[in-house]
């Protein structure tokens, strides 16, 4: 009965009186609006941006000193528009299994560019997940890491890791059509 407040509210009415007068906003403006998710993750990746400067368009609260040009280079040229998913396998998994299973459909992981213009596009996303980005790998004191956007408590971090264990159940993993 709750969810039917709406209705007498006049919440409705109105959003049925905007249609009829054809004034609403896009849908991905309106989903906004409303706090839901786009349909469709689309970012810009600019590959003349610097690493650095990459990570200052996210602004994040708190970044992972290993993540370095000289570790991560950018592999790219110009801007490429680009349109991301987030794949949850909803369980502990392997980078190994995350791989094969990306690969079965079609998908390749993102790289630590598309992460950070992902990060700068969609902010808030990641105080509700992490979101690991596969494809970039960078060998720190005989490790191989990834970066990915967490959080920590209400705070964005951009930070290093692989997991002998496999990737939480709660993990997205950034990735792209082939």
């Amino acid at each position: 009965m709750e969810d039917l407040q709406i209705l007498h509210d006049g919440h409705l009415t109105d959003l049925v009186q905007a249609i009829k007068a054809r004034m609403l906003p896009s849908r991905d403006d309106f989903r906004k609006f409303l706090g839901l998710e786009p349909i469709e993750l689309r970012i810009i990746v600019d590959y003349s941006l610097s690493l650095e400067a990459m990570i200052a368009l996210g602004k994040y609260d708190w970044k992972n000193v290993g993540i370095t040009a000289e570790r991560f280079p950018i592999k790219g040229n110009g801007k490429h528009e680009r349109t991301a998913q987030l794949i949850h396998f909803n369980r502990i998994i392997s980078t190994d299994d995350t791989e094969k299973e990306l690969d079965k459909m079609g998908l390749r992981s993102g790289t630590i560019e598309e992460l950070l213009a992902f990060g700068a596009t969609f902010p808030e996303m990641q105080r509700r997940f992490s979101i690991i980005a596969l494809g970039s790998v960078a060998g720190i004191r005989g490790n191989r890491n990834v970066a990915f956007l967490g959080r920590d408590g209400s705070e964005r971090d951009l930070d290093l890791r692989w997991p002998v264990s496999g990737w939480h159940e709660d993990c997205r993993f950034l990735a792209f059509p082939k």
